[in-house]
């Protein structure tokens, strides 16, 4: 079977990564000084997080509105088809941010929970440049780098190689190649040298560098909310997961963290409430 790995891209959001020379070096010292550890770092506790977690599966609300939703449909970018998909990316990312601070967050006459700008800055901090990177609003820094450098060193007629480019921006032919390439798909450089396994020759290509625009909007009006609209209850909203179905079924034993009704199958299993496992 023949993987389809061209079509990544399409689907998922791009990050780019800091790989300057301070950088490396940072990472560096960070494995020098583990290696050097007499004792090894103790594991973070987790078991706070893994609390919350329950209590949100169990207990919490997991229906989310976003009163600015329509807003930000008018607002983001719209220049590429794949923002249809990336559009519920941030949508979810915004929900995933109100469920996590739902305590105290108010609610609709649904019941459901009101996202706020914070949400739409946390999402907005996290997506921002993966999104104007996908979209086209943004050129990565590693193209706009090595274009830079063979304008620099050739001019608007003349020719440069690889190597040279490299060397200019003090980075390996490897940092220099990842640039290069989407420099040409792009039509911001020309590679000149067509035969395989020949060090590329690049010149200025016929388009030219535009400025960085943002995908998102930097901050939401104020009114930038619409009115609530009617929820749409599912039966998962209505009746409960799978799970909390089949362990609220019989009348055999009761949960001990929010008093519903444990399947006899479960309590004969061990399990005292509807997430945790056997007790011990």
């Amino acid at each position: 079977m023949q993987r389809e790995l061209p079509r990544e891209p399409a689907r998922l959001l791009s990050l780019s990564i800091d790989e300057s020379p301070e950088q490396t070096r940072a990472v560096l010292r960070k494995i020098a000084r583990r290696r050097n550890q007499l004792v090894p770092e103790a594991p973070p506790d987790l078991s706070g997080w893994h609390k919350l977690f329950h209590w949100l599966k169990v207990h919490g609300e997991h229906r989310v509105y976003i009163p600015y939703a329509d807003h930000l449909a008018e607002d983001v970018t719209a220049a590429v088809v794949r923002m249809r998909r990336d559009f519920s990316t941030l949508l979810g990312m915004i929900e995933s941010h109100a469920v996590l601070h739902q305590a105290t967050r108010q609610r609709d006459e649904h019941g459901r929970i009101v996202a706020t700008a914070a949400h739409y800055d946390a999402a907005r901090d996290l997506l921002a440049d993966a999104f104007a990177v996908t979209s086209g609003t943004q050129v990565p820094a590693s193209v706009r780098t090595v274009v830079n450098a063979v304008v620099a060193l050739a001019g608007a007629d003349g020719e440069v190689l690889t190597a040279r480019v490299a060397e200019y921006i003090k980075r390996d032919r490897s940092v220099a190649a990842r640039g290069l390439g989407p420099a040409v798909a792009r039509g911001y450089l020309v590679n000149l040298e067509d035969r395989k396994g020949r060090p590329g020759r690049y010149r200025a290509g016929p388009e030219s560098l535009p400025d960085d625009k943002p995908a998102l909007p930097g901050s939401l009006p104020d009114d930038a909310c619409t009115a609530a609209q009617p929820a749409h209850l599912s039966s998962q909203v209505s009746e409960g997961c799978a799970a909390v179905q089949l362990c609220t079924r019989g009348d055999a034993g009761t949960c001990t963290i929010c008093g519903g009704r444990l399947d006899t199958v479960l309590v004969a299993a061990g399990f005292t409430d509807h997430c945790e496992g056997p007790a011990a």
